[in-house]
């Protein structure tokens, strides 16, 4: 997986979300995805990978949507920073997104060099969240495998014990140097 950052930028106004774009893209291995409504981002949010940031205005198609409920929903999928750009928030308002799960809330304008410059500080934490995931994937598949391991030692051990009660008495040497392969061949040795 490549160091790309990808950032949504959900901002209703073309001309600014063009602008934070542009900048996010002017930084190295960061990729902005701009919708302008709505539905785009939820279309964008319900594919498999997600972004990596999130940069939500609350003025995305008139405010007609409830932004916590869309934060709590997205909490249950992922813990990417998500950054709300709103107008005139009241203290309440500020604190309901906070606690649905936003990162940050700006009040509206802000410029594209602070939009740039919350999107750059938050490189390594989603590197790192990378990192722990696919750490997370490798200790799974190792626990995976040490676990099958034990069970055909488990199996292995039960047989000798068994075999060596009954059969390898009667056994030429030829007999327990195959007796001896087949076990080496069952453990993958």
């Amino acid at each position: 997986m490549g160091d790309t950052i990808s950032v949504l930028v959900a901002v209703h106004d073309v001309e600014l979300s063009k602008s934070y774009c542009q900048a996010i893209e002017s930084l190295h291995d960061y990729d902005a995805v701009p919708v302008h409504t709505v539905m785009e981002m939820l279309h964008v949010l319900s594919e498999d990978k997600l972004p990596d940031i999130f940069i939500l205005d609350l003025s995305l198609n008139g405010g007609s949507f409830d932004p916590c409920t869309l934060l709590n929903l997205l909490l249950t999928r992922t813990r990417m920073p998500i950054f709300v750009l709103g107008v005139d928030l009241s203290r309440e308002q500020e604190e309901r997104l906070f606690l649905s799960g936003a990162w940050n809330v700006l009040n509206q304008p802000i410029g594209s060099v602070i939009v740039q410059a919350f999107v750059q500080r938050y490189k390594n934490y989603v590197l790192n969240v990378r990192e722990r995931d696919i750490l997370r994937e490798k200790v799974f598949t190792i626990e995976h495998e040490a676990a099958n391991l034990k069970k055909r030692l488990n199996v292995a051990y039960y047989l000798i014990l068994a075999l060596s009660f009954f059969v390898v008495r009667d056994l030429s040497f030829s007999g327990i140097t195959q007796l001896i392969d087949f076990f080496k061949s069952f453990l993958g040795v």
